[in-house]
């Protein structure tokens, strides 16, 4: 319940976003994404690796701490822990990613 709560607040934040900017504040601190442009041409902004939750690990999942600077979300964050693609049986399986990975991606037209 706490991460729909989390969800739809960062969405109504960001829905603003065109009249707030590329820095936009959330219930745990401010955001600044960065604008970019679509294969068509059309111009949006991007707000990348937005914390929504904490992982605590084999525990539900919290809010994340606040935080008072302006956090930079302009570039991507880890990714959850998943397994790489092998070439065949002759490579051992190998994962990739982070346990921190309770991370939002919002995109909104410019």
């Amino acid at each position: 319940m706490i991460i729909f709560r989390n969800l739809l607040i960062l969405t109504f934040f960001f829905a603003n976003a065109i009249q707030a900017g590329e820095i936009v504040s959330t219930t745990f601190g401010k955001v600044q994404g960065s604008t970019a442009t679509s294969r068509d041409g059309r111009l949006f902004h991007q707000f990348l690796g937005i914390p929504y939750a904490k992982a605590e690990r084999f525990q539900p999942p919290t809010n994340p701490d606040s935080w008072t600077d302006i956090k930079n979300a302009s570039v991507y964050q880890p990714v959850c822990p998943q397994m790489l693609a092998t070439l065949g049986d002759s490579e051992p399986v190998k994962f990739a990613g982070t346990e921190d990975c309770l991370n939002l991606n919002v995109f909104t037209p410019a």
